[in-house]
C-alpha cells in the first residue's frame, strides 16, 4: 500500500489556507466541514480541544487526496 507523507504545514494549508493555523482553527474547520462526526463534547455540549487529533486526521485525508501522488494511484 503506497504511503503519502505530508508535513503538518500541508495539513494546515489544506484545511485553513495558512501554515500557522492553530489547534482551535483546525478544529473549527473540521467541525464546519464534517458536522455529523462524533465530536468530543464537554458536559455542556461544547466541542472541546480534545478533538485536535480527529481534526488533524480529517485534514490529512483532505490534503492527501489533493496530492499528485494520490491522483496518480
Amino acid at each position: 500500500v503506497p504511503v503519502i507523507q505530508l508535513r503538518p504545514e500541508e495539513l494546515k494549508v489544506a484545511a485553513c489556507n495558512k501554515k500557522t493555523a492553530s489547534k482551535k482553527e483546525m478544529i473549527e474547520w473540521a467541525v464546519s466541514h464534517f458536522p455529523d462526526e462524533n465530536w468530543i463534547k464537554s458536559r455542556s455540549g461544547t466541542i472541546i480541544g480534545d478533538n485536535e487529533h480527529i481534526a488533524d486526521a480529517l485534514a490529512a485525508i483532505v490534503a492527501g487526496v489533493a496530492t499528485n501522488e494520490f491522483k496518480t494511484l
